[in-house]
């Protein structure tokens, strides 16, 4: 640990892994995480914060490099959505160690309550502006692209094109489950951002192809929808089915 310009402490890089957990409860994300390794070389696990009303979880590492943070979580086979690097400052006299997590702790909490503040101050300002109703139910026709998709836990595949609105071009479909030789059954999410998230489920096998979604938040809420997954000539996969959204 080094004091850098200004006072500001360099420490050890930080990283923040999302989970998103449809159908999973407490017990089960206790028994997943204490398979993460402990004292693994280049990486250090620092604790959760548990958001069961959205099926969530955030971890905390300190570790070398994010593909560090990957390889553990992917040892101890725990699904995630995706890791992202976090800053964390200090100002003045370097803080101790242990000290340092629990003020990291208290941050994350505040955090997450600001990204939650901001999600509802979205959700009503879109309220207050009454934009135009979204259909509450019909055909569904999504197609995307599986070039960064090789069957690892957290990868995914790109949107290319829909017939629904909320599902739009360049959103990523994140698969929480490895693929296995006998195909894929995983969880998956979809995430619009703002606190949209749509959390579904895929089994591909040489018996079946469907993918279902089973609710969200934010501009997913409600959200279900039910369909055949196929591949065309080219490499293009296809969702077609019907969807529908329940009322709030």
């Amino acid at each position: 640990m080094a004091e850098g310009p200004r006072g500001i402490v360099d420490t050890m890089p930080t990283y923040l892994v999302e989970r998103y957990l449809p159908g999973r409860d407490r017990a089960w994300l206790e028994a997943a995480l204490a398979r993460l390794p402990r004292g693994r070389s280049g990486v250090a696990y620092l604790g959760s914060t548990y958001v069961p009303a959205d099926d969530s979880c955030f971890c905390r590492f300190e570790a070398e490099s994010a593909d560090h943070v990957r390889d553990a979580n992917d040892v101890a086979r725990v699904p995630f959505a995706r890791i992202v690097a976090a800053t964390e400052l200090g100002v003045g006299q370097t803080v101790p160690h242990q000290r340092r997590r629990s003020i990291m702790k208290r941050s994350l909490f505040l955090l997450l309550a600001i990204a939650g503040a901001g999600v509802i101050a979205t959700a009503s300002s879109a309220r207050g502006h009454s934009p135009p109703p979204k259909p509450h139910k019909g055909a569904l026709h999504v197609t995307k692209t599986c070039g960064d998709y090789h069957g690892a836990v957290g990868e995914f595949c790109t949107i290319e094109s829909s017939n629904v609105g909320v599902i739009e071009p360049d959103m990523q479909v994140v698969y929480l489950q490895a693929k296995s030789p006998g195909g894929l059954d995983s969880d998956l999410v979809i995430s619009a951002g703002h606190g949209s998230v749509a959390v579904g489920h895929v089994v591909l096998n040489a018996t079946t192809s469907q993918i279902t979604f089973l609710g969200g938040t934010g501009e997913f809420a409600g959200f279900h929808a039910n369909a055949v997954v196929s591949v065309d000539g080219t490499g293009l996969w296809h969702w077609d089915g019907t969807y529908s959204f329940t009322p709030r």
